[in-house]
């Protein structure tokens, strides 16, 4: 299962991948949107891991683009971010979020299982 992971801190794109790698996904990694367009365009995710907070086009913004793409509209995408408030939430899951998790309450196993969750429920 392939997975893209779009973070820009470092240290939790690395936490992530490693943790994906070892429940056997198969992470990608970028650390913006113009990086994530560049892994998308070499090949199919069966889920993506956005962060809202990022450089130059937020995550929010990149969910709707995702969202208006045929090629991408199924794909599960879980939100990741600290953003918690109701308000925030409540946008990114009228742009089309799979489900959201905020980061500082967050482990990783708790990601994987809502990962693999959100993919389960996507092929049904």
């Amino acid at each position: 299962m392939k997975i893209l992971i779009i973070e820009d801190e470092s240290f939790l794109q690395e936490l992530l991948s490693r943790k994906f790698a070892f429940e056997h996904f198969e992470p990608a990694i970028a650390s913006n949107v113009e990086e994530a367009r560049i892994v998308l365009q070499q090949g199919s995710m069966d889920a993506i891991l956005l962060d809202i907070m990022l450089p130059g086009v937020d995550g929010l913004s990149f969910l709707k683009e995702l969202r208006a793409d045929p090629r991408w509209n199924k794909t599960p995408v879980i939100i990741i971010s600290n953003l918690s408030q109701d308000d925030e939430i409540k946008k990114v899951r009228e742009a089309g979020a799979s489900d959201y998790i905020v980061k500082a309450q967050a482990d990783p196993d708790e990601v994987v299982a809502k990962v693999r969750q959100c993919v389960a429920t996507a092929l049904t």
